[in-house]
């Protein structure tokens, strides 16, 4: 079974919501449906401490946002997703463990930037 099967074509789903930079931004704010949340894409965690994670109201706030975000160091483009209710919040993730020399799968029931490993 595949992803693809249960979600179906995700990565074109995807790919149409990520503003690579601010001249392909212009053009996507017109595109995404608001209010949204605004979420920095780095290789690197911290983003929510950081304010890369931001709700958005409008194309205006948009134009604002964007600018602010790509600002930053390091940032290769901003997911727009829509904002839907959270019922429950889960964390995991995937990391490096450098003594192990292998990922190390991260799994937590209480979801959020406050979770520590």
């Amino acid at each position: 079974m595949t992803a693809r099967k249960y979600f179906g074509n995700t990565e074109s789903r995807f790919q149409r919501n990520i503003l690579r930079n601010l001249r392909n931004g212009e053009r996507k704010v017109a595109e995404i449906s608001y209010p949204c949340l605004f979420k920095a894409q780095m290789l690197s965690g911290g983003r929510g401490k950081a304010g890369l994670i931001r709700k958005v109201a409008s194309a205006e706030e948009a134009k604002k946002t964007g600018e602010e975000i790509f600002g930053q160091e390091n940032i290769k483009g901003i997911l727009a997703e829509d904002l839907v209710p959270i019922h429950k919040e889960f964390f995991a993730a995937v990391a490096l463990d450098r003594k192990l020399a292998a990922p190390v799968l991260m799994f937590s029931p209480h979801g959020g930037w406050r979770w520590r490993v």
